[in-house]
């Protein structure tokens, strides 16, 4: 039951970033919102959920997972049905910030009350199962929301996720005992202080880098930050991420790496081939929609099939097959043109689904299994922020071909170039994820070389 409730957590984290954006029309009519204010709706939720998740992970193994993790469950459902009550929309901005912080606690927490509580030889279904839910949650959450918000109204939205999560930490409260104690150890709020900016001004740069040139002021500062951050580590005597343990632990380590390689071409997707589909070939929102649930369909379903595999075979051959299929996937997206056959966009929307199933799954079960029971919800922390860096970084890639080839035109008038901007873009993710191709199988490569 446990891994269901869990499941559950993640899969409300996750529809609260996917699903949410197609209420954005309807609740900026109601409440009179300008764009500036919809978008912090959607970027204020993805920054304070990343911004938080290494604080939240290292709080957790030095106090108590289970109860960090009812907190954020409890504070994520009455969040939610505020939410829905809510006259104007800078409480609802206040509120996503709570949403997104409530997000990080159970993000950080949920893998590794998974990790503590599955039996060894069923780890990878457990995450499977979970992971499952997050690709779920991406695929059928406009999809719902849209629903909800077309017959009741974008409140509803909000009002009927309170009814599962209250639900869910009814059960959590009755059946995972927590164990509060204080920490052996101040916390490092310098550098909870220092990565938490660092994540939010590269959220927030590449969320309006196509609005402002301020964005690029914001993306150098979130680079500058993060230096700044691991220079404070190597000094602290009890740093958020103790980085000589990182370094020393090198499966854990290219885990991470792999993680933030290959979901560098994971939100690029959504975006391009949406605009792809409609604007380039005159599909409508509804058939566009269909097409692109495709990948994540897939996700959900092989994903916890993938986490079973990988309690039973190597699961860095899983990882690493799953890694070739997103990569063929990239370099399939190279060779797109204005009037490219639909069955070649489903073939590649196939195989990154595929791959990414493929991948998740097992990785998370290298990476939870390479570190230490009392430092699984940092290890599960930053698992989660590498991918989160890894979309940012995607979607940043994009924004800035995209300001050199179209600048502010519409794409309805400039498609040529917008295929352009597919292009190259792709062309910079089979880079990306070829060098992940090279990290997922090189220690296999060498212990046959013998080095």
């Amino acid at each position: 039951m446990l891994i269901y409730v869990i499941a559950l957590s993640q899969f409300a984290s996750a529809f609260m970033f996917g699903g949410v954006a197609v209420t954005l029309p309807a609740m900026g009519a109601e409440l009179a919102a300008g764009a500036v204010a919809l978008g912090l709706v959607d970027t204020l939720y993805m920054g304070a959920s990343a911004a938080l998740l290494l604080p939240a992970g290292k709080l957790a193994d030095a106090t108590d997972k289970n109860t960090l993790f009812k907190a954020g469950l409890l504070l994520f459902a009455v969040s939610s049905l505020a939410i829905g009550f809510m006259p104007s929309i800078w409480t609802i901005i206040s509120l996503r910030l709570v949403q997104g912080a409530a997000s990080a606690l159970m993000i950080a927490t949920g893998m590794a009350i998974l990790t503590d509580h599955a039996p060894p030889g069923r780890r990878g279904q457990a995450y499977g199962i979970s992971i499952g839910a997050i690709y779920l949650a991406l695929g059928t959450g406009p999809l719902i929301a849209g629903l909800i918000t077309q017959h009741f109204g974008w409140r509803w939205v909000y009002i009927a996720s309170f009814a599962p999560l209250a639900a869910s930490y009814v059960l959590v409260h009755v059946f995972l005992k927590g164990r509060w104690r204080p920490p052996s150890a101040p916390l490092d709020v310098l550098g909870s202080t220092v990565i938490a900016a660092s994540v939010m001004a590269l959220i927030f740069g590449s969320a309006f880098l196509s609005l402002s040139p301020f964005a690029y002021g914001l993306i150098a500062l979130g680079v500058a930050l993060a230096i700044a951050f691991f220079a404070l580590a190597e000094k602290s005597a009890n740093p958020l991420v103790d980085l000589r343990e990182v370094r020393a632990n090198r499966t854990f380590t290219n885990a991470l790496m792999i993680q933030f390689l290959l979901y560098s071409a994971a939100l690029s997707t959504s975006f391009l081939f949406s605009i792809y589909l409609q604007a380039v070939r005159g599909f409508g929102a509804e058939t566009a929609g269909l097409i692109l649930v495709v990948g994540p369909a897939l996700m959900a379903l092989i994903a916890p099939v993938s986490g079973r595999l990988a309690d039973r075979y190597p699961p860095d051959l899983l990882a690493g097959s799953g890694v070739c299929c997103v990569f063929a996937s990239t370099v399939l997206a190279t060779r797109i043109e204005a009037d490219t056959g639909l069955a070649y966009v489903l073939a590649i929307l196939i195989a990154q689904g595929v791959g990414y199933a493929l991948f998740s799954s097992p990785n998370m079960a290298i990476v939870m299994s390479s570190v230490t029971r009392d430092k699984t919800s940092v290890a599960s922390a930053l698992a989660a922020k590498m991918r989160s860096l890894g979309m940012v970084f995607s979607m940043i890639v994009v924004m800035v071909i995209l300001s050199f080839q179209i600048g502010s035109d519409a794409v309805v008038d400039r498609k040529s170039e917008f295929v352009t901007v597919m292009a190259v873009s792709y062309v910079v993710f089979s880079i990306v994820t070829a060098i992940g191709v090279w990290l997922a199988f090189r220690e296999r490569i060498l212990r046959r070389s013998g080095a």
